[in-house]
């Protein structure tokens, strides 16, 4: 994962924007971490997004579960032209 993300980037940073702490609906401690992402493609192009962490944590206070969930809608097609990449299915229609 991380050689193909460092090989689609070309700078980044973070940005926190917000921070809540919750439960989950079994009781366990569930935090969020609001990010802006400045994002740069590999030829320097922005790719700005948000991005929040949902980190579920162990009794211990550790990290049990970790989701991700990435606003890339704006940035997707740039991304995608620069790169190749497509996240879509293909479908073989022979």
């Amino acid at each position: 994962f991380y050689p193909e993300l460092f090989a689609d980037t070309s700078r980044a940073g973070l940005t926190l924007l917000g921070v809540a702490e919750g439960r989950t609906q079994q009781g366990a401690a569930l935090i969020s971490f609001w990010f802006h992402f400045d994002w740069r493609l590999p030829s320097g192009a922005a790719a700005p997004f948000d991005v929040v962490d949902l980190a579920e944590l162990a009794e211990d206070g550790r990290i049990a579960t970790l989701r991700i969930v990435y606003d890339t809608v704006d940035v997707r097609p740039a991304f995608e032209r620069e790169t190749g990449s497509s996240w879509r299915p293909t479908t073989d229609q022979s």
